[in-house]
């Protein structure tokens, strides 16, 4: 077989890539329910580990996911308390939130922000808190390869009796490398007027398949190959069949 063929084979099968089936959720039982065939590593940040107050500049790492976000001057993401913020949260007591120039301790409705993940990831879920008013699709999760917004309905009450969790999460057939974070108020300038946290971010990553991984090392190989003989002057034509 002919490295010029092989070639031809890898770039079909790639250009009959199908095309990507993903699942949304607003139940987060039914999420973590879907996690448990998908194999793979799980990362929950809950943020609880991290300092009270500490800023996240946009590029900053945390568990091999990446922050990315672009502020008015001053903005930032910190690490916000639930006792300072005056609500609830998800698990623990700390949660993303934001400085807003030193003055607030949770998120503008006109602020979302960018996800990057280090490994290829198929699922992503988060929760949204807040003790304002919250409507359909205030808050939306975007990937490359589908979207997924809250239902008002669906939300949640926590123990102190005002504060409400809006979970939204999707689960692809296809990996993706990024995530965005986008509200009613960034997106479409509803006009809409609350403030929000965001606790308990899951990501699952999943390797890629060792067949493929065994296919590009010996495409590699191959190519190595090609180079070597071209460079002593021997052509696919010149090799005896096996």
């Amino acid at each position: 077989m002919s490295a010029r063929f092989l070639i031809a084979l890898l770039l079909f099968v790639a250009a009959g890539r199908p095309a990507s089936a993903v699942t949304m959720f607003t139940d987060p039982l039914a999420f973590d329910a879907a996690l448990g065939g998908l194999g793979g590593t799980t990362t929950i940040i809950d943020f609880d580990s991290l300092a009270p107050g500490s800023i996240i500049n946009s590029g900053d790492e945390i568990d091999g996911i990446t922050f990315n976000y672009s502020y008015a001057s001053g903005d930032s993401l910190r690490i916000s308390d639930t006792s300072e913020a005056g609500q609830a949260t998800t698990s623990g007591t700390q949660f993303l939130g934001t400085d807003f120039a030193g003055n607030f301790n949770l998120i503008e409705d006109a602020e979302g922000f960018d996800l990057g993940f280090s490994a290829p990831t198929v699922a992503i879920g988060l929760f949204f808190t807040s003790i304002d008013l919250i409507l359909d699709g205030d808050f939306e999760l975007t990937t490359s390869e589908g979207s997924a917004s809250n239902v008002a309905a669906d939300a949640i009450i926590l123990g102190d009796g005002f504060t409400t969790v809006h979970f939204v999460g999707l689960i692809s057939d296809n990996p993706f490398s990024t995530a965005q974070i986008r509200t009613c108020g960034s997106d479409s300038g509803c006009g809409g007027v609350f403030l929000y946290g965001v606790d308990d971010i899951t990501a699952v990553a999943v390797p890629e398949p060792a067949s493929l991984s065994l296919f590009g090392a010996g495409l590699l190989g191959l190519v190595w190959l090609k180079r070597k003989r071209r460079e002593q002057g021997v052509s696919d034509e010149d090799t005896p069949a096996a």
